[in-house]
C-alpha cells in the first residue's frame, strides 16, 4: 500500500493537463481518478495507532493543492461542461463524483471513517486553502440534486460535514453562508428533496434526508445575524411542520425498520431545534406558522418516537444533547409567553378544543409503566395541560377586555382615543408591519399621511418571516460583501408549500407553489393595508 500511495502522490504532482476531452478519458485521467481512490481509502484504513493516522493526514494536507487541482480539472470538464457525450466519458463522471466525498471528507457511509485527534475535520484546513472548494462543492451538489444522480447521498454528506466545519473559522462560514444565499435554489432544493423523499419511506434515501434536514437545521439556527432570517423563512417553517406531522404519524412508524425508527428520532430533532430557532428570529410570526401547520399534535402523535428515543441502546449515529421529549419540552415551555397573541392563542384553542387526539397515545402510553421514556411523557402532558389552562383564562381575560370597548388607537390625533364603547368592534391592524393598531381605517391613513408610520413599520418588519430570497448577485454586493435586502413582501393566509412537479431526472429543480389565499403585496411606497385583529 506504501508503495501505491508515494504512486499517487507523484503522479499528482505531474502538471493538469491543458486540454481535456470529456468524450475519452486519458490514462493520465484514469490514474488520477484511480489514486483519488487509493488516497481515500489509505486515509480511511489507516487506524492502528493516533501517530500514524495524524501522519498520514499531514502528508495528504501537503499535497492537497496538486490533488485538488487535478480534481477541479477533472470536474470541469466532466460535470460543469455538460453531459459527456460518450458512453466512456459518463462512466468516468459517474466515478469521479463518487470519489468525491471521499477525498474531502475521508468519510464513508457504509464503511470505516477518518478519524481525527480533534473535533475539527481536515476539510475545514482543505477550504481554507482553497478558496473555490465550497462553491465547487455546491455547484457538484446541485447537479447532483438536479440529475437525481446516484452519488447525491456522498454529496450530500459532502455539504454538510463541510458547511459544518467551516463554523470553526468564523470569516469563512460567513463567506459560506453568504454563498448559499446568493446563489438561488440552494434551500429550495433541500426542502424540495425532503419534500419528495419522505413519504416514500425508502432505506436508500435516510442518510440524504439526515443530511437534508440537517444542513436546513444548521443554517435556521446556528448562523450568524442576520443569516437566520435568510434561511428561517416560510417555505422553511411550512416544510419542517408537515414533516414532523408525516415523521411523527403512528401508522408511518409501525411500518419502520430499528434503522429506519432511529433516523426518524434524528429527522425529529433536527427539526425542533430549527423550529426552536425560529422563537429567536421571528417570534409570534414563526410560531403562529407552526402552529397552523399542526405541531401541537404532531408532538402528541410523537409518543412512539418518545418511547424509542429514550429506550433504544444503538449507539447514534449523530449524538443530541437532549432527547426528543425534552426538546419538545423547550418547545412547550416557550408558548406561554406568546399567548396574548391573538394569532397565537386562537390556533392553541383550535387545537385543544379538538381534545388533541395525539394525547390519547400519550396516556395509554403513561399508563403502561414508569420507565424514564413514560416519565418524559408524564411530563409532556403536564405541559399540555398547563398550556390549555392558561389558553383559556386568557382568552376570558381578552373577551372581558374587548367587550368593554376600549379604543386603543396608533394615530395620536385619533378623537376616539381612550373611550370606552361598552361593545366589542372590529380592530384594525398594518398588515405591512402586524404590530400597529388602530381603530379604523381612516386614523391608519392619517398616522401614515402626518407621522410617517414608515419608519415604525420598517423598524419592526424585522420580526416577520420573509420568503425565501432570490438574491441578486450583484458586482456591489459581492464586492462589498453586504447581503441583498429581502424581496418584496407577500402575505399568505396559509404558507405556501415548494414541491417538485416529478421525480425524473431533473425533478428536483422545478417547483411549483401552492399560493393559497394569496394576498397580493403592496409596493413599498404604499400604505400596509388593514386586516382585523
Amino acid at each position: 500500500m506504501s508503495g501505491t500511495v508515494a504512486a499517487a502522490y507523484r503522479h499528482f504532482r505531474l502538471p493538469v493537463p491543458s486540454s481535456i476531452n470529456p468524450s475519452f478519458p486519458s490514462h493520465d485521467q484514469e490514474r488520477a481518478l484511480l489514486y483519488l481512490g487509493v488516497l481515500s481509502r489509505h486515509i480511511r484504513t489507516v487506524t492502528q495507532h493516533a501517530s500514524q493516522r495524524r501522519n498520514a493526514i499531514m502528508e495528504y494536507q501537503d499535497h492537497w493543492k496538486s490533488i485538488w487541482a487535478w480534481t477541479d480539472a477533472l470536474l470541469k470538464h466532466y460535470v460543469f461542461m455538460g453531459e459527456p457525450p460518450a458512453k466512456e466519458g459518463i462512466e468516468f463522471r459517474d466515478r469521479l463524483l463518487g470519489h468525491l466525498n471521499g477525498i474531502i471528507t475521508f468519510q464513508s457511509l457504509t464503511g470505516p471513517s477518518g478519524k481525527w485527534d480533534d473535533d475539527q475535520s481536515p476539510s475545514l484546513s482543505f477550504m481554507q486553502s482553497s478558496p473555490t472548494l465550497f462553491s465547487t462543492i455546491i455547484a457538484v451538489w446541485r447537479h447532483a440534486v438536479d440529475a437525481n444522480h446516484s452519488s447525491i447521498i456522498l454529496l450530500f454528506n459532502l455539504f454538510g460535514v463541510c458547511l459544518e466545519s467551516s463554523k470553526a473559522d468564523r470569516s469563512l462560514f460567513i463567506r459560506n453562508c453568504k454563498l448559499i444565499v446568493m446563489q438561488p435554489g440552494i434551500v429550495k432544493r433541500l426542502l424540495s428533496y425532503i419534500y419528495m423523499e419522505l413519504p416514500c419511506n425508502q432505506e436508500g434515501t435516510l442518510h440524504s434526508l439526515q443530511s437534508a434536514f440537517r444542513i436546513v437545521g444548521f443554517l435556521a439556527k446556528e448562523t450568524p445575524a442576520p443569516f437566520p432570517r435568510f434561511f428561517n423563512t416560510r417555505e422553511t417553517l411550512a416544510c419542517f411542520s408537515w414533516s414532523l406531522k408525516r415523521v411523527a404519524s403512528p401508522r408511518r412508524f409501525a411500518t419502520l425498520t430499528p434503522h429506519a425508527a432511529s433516523h426518524s428520532v434524528e429527522f425529529s430533532k433536527f427539526i425542533v431545534l430549527a423550529l426552536l430557532g425560529a422563537f429567536d428570529t421571528h417570534g409570534p410570526a414563526a410560531v403562529a406558522l407552526m402552529l397552523r401547520g399542526g405541531i401541537l399534535h404532531s408532538m402528541t402523535y410523537a409518543s412512539r418516537l418518545i418511547a424509542y428515543d429514550e429506550e433504544d441502546r444503538a449507539t447514534p449515529e449523530i449524538k443530541f444533547e437532549l432527547t426528543l421529549a425534552q426538546y419538545f419540552a423547550n418547545f412547550l415551555v416557550l408558548l406561554p409567553a406568546y399567548l396574548y397573541y391573538r394569532r397565537i392563542l386562537d390556533p392553541v384553542l383550535q387545537s385543544l378544543k379538538k381534545q388533541m387526539p395525539g394525547s390519547q397515545s400519550i396516556q395509554k402510553c403513561t399508563s403502561s409503566g414508569s420507565s424514564p421514556g413514560n416519565q418524559r411523557l408524564q411530563s409532556l402532558r403536564g405541559l399540555l395541560q398547563g398550556i390549555e389552562k392558561g389558553a383559556f383564562r386568557k382568552k376570558a381575560i381578552r373577551e372581558e377586555f374587548e367587550n368593554q370597548g376600549l379604543v386603543i388607537c396608533a394615530n395620536p390625533e385619533c378623537p376616539h382615543q381612550g373611550a370606552r364603547l361598552g361593545h366589542k368592534f372590529r380592530r384594525r391592524q398594518c398588515a405591512r408591519c402586524q404590530a400597529t393598531t388602530y381603530c379604523s381605517e381612516k386614523c391608519q391613513k392619517r398616522d401614515w399621511k402626518a407621522y410617517n408610520h414608515r419608519e415604525k413599520c420598517d423598524s419592526v418588519r424585522g420580526g416577520k418571516v420573509h420568503d425565501i430570497v432570490h438574491a441578486q448577485t450583484s458586482s456591489n454586493a459581492s464586492e462589498n460583501g453586504h447581503l441583498p435586502p429581502p424581496a418584496a413582501e407577500r402575505n399568505y393566509q396559509d404558507a405556501y408549500r415548494v414541491h417538485a412537479l416529478h421525480r425524473e431526472p431533473g425533478g428536483y429543480k422545478d417547483f411549483h407553489y401552492d399560493r393559497r389565499a394569496l394576498c397580493h403585496a403592496r409596493s413599498g411606497g404604499k400604505e400596509g393595508g388593514a386586516q382585523g385583529l
